[in-house]
């Protein structure tokens, strides 16, 4: 994909981007529209945010991708085994404040037939978002 804007300049972004608003530079999103109304959408997201982990030491990496692999699976199958998902969610927080960011945006982002969702509570249990 190449974006680009009234400077004539041009920003690429490749990867996979999952149902994503993109920001880049000093610029922001606010009131995005974006929804997860599947379980296999927001798992698609989940592991999407472990791009953002580029920045981590290898070991915090793994840990990530881990703990967001795990949350998906649990997102695509329906389990909701609420212990280990706030486990993975709070092991995130403590590693990383910008995917710590990405699941309050998720949890904010979920359509209503995902709110009562394991993931998206206990999302909301870690970080304390109603």
């Amino acid at each position: 994909m190449v974006v680009f804007h009234h400077h004539d300049h041009s920003t690429n972004i490749s990867g996979t981007v999952v149902g994503s608003n993109i920001a880049t530079g000093s610029s922001q999103i606010n009131d995005s529209p974006i929804t997860y109304k599947t379980g296999s959408q927001l798992a698609a997201a989940l592991r999407g945010l472990s791009s953002l982990a580029a920045g981590l030491s290898r070991t915090n990496q793994a840990t990530v991708a881990q703990a967001l692999d795990s949350l998906a699976a649990a997102a695509e199958s329906g389990t909701t085994d609420f212990e280990d998902i706030e486990e993975n969610v709070r092991t995130v927080s403590e590693i990383s404040p910008s995917i710590s960011e990405g699941l309050k945006q998720m949890a904010a982002g979920a359509g209503s037939s995902l709110t009562a969702s394991g993931i998206i509570e206990g999302i909301k249990v870690v970080f304390g978002v109603s």
